[in-house]
């Protein structure tokens, strides 16, 4: 009994002989790279650090807490940290660059 799909192309495909399935693993982040990376973000300078993590976690220090942002949400991190497009922008390419500068990357 075949299964067949309504443009009959699911069953052609599944039936050639170079069909394979990837059994490779993703790359492991040992746990010392992981803290090479976070002594490297601490090194930025503050607003550099503040941008990045933004951009990247999604949180934003406010005083004292961490308040969670939706990831496309730019505009609220930057209203959240006081800062306009351009600069946001900015902070945020020089902070991606000095990381590669520093880390060995670039």
């Amino acid at each position: 009994m075949t299964e067949v799909c309504l443009t009959g192309k699911l069953v052609a495909d599944f039936r050639q002989e170079s069909f394979e399935i990837d059994t490779e693993a993703p790359p492991v982040i040992f746990p010392l790279d992981a803290v090479e990376f976070e002594r490297l973000v601490v090194w930025l300078p503050k607003l550099h650090r503040e941008v990045y993590v933004a951009e990247n976690l999604n949180k934003v220090l406010k005083r004292t807490k961490f308040i969670y942002t939706k990831p496309n949400a730019i505009v609220h991190k930057q209203g959240l940290l006081g800062l306009s497009k351009y600069r946001y922008e900015h902070l945020l390419d020089s902070a991606i660059k000095m990381l590669k500068r520093h880390g060995g990357l670039a």
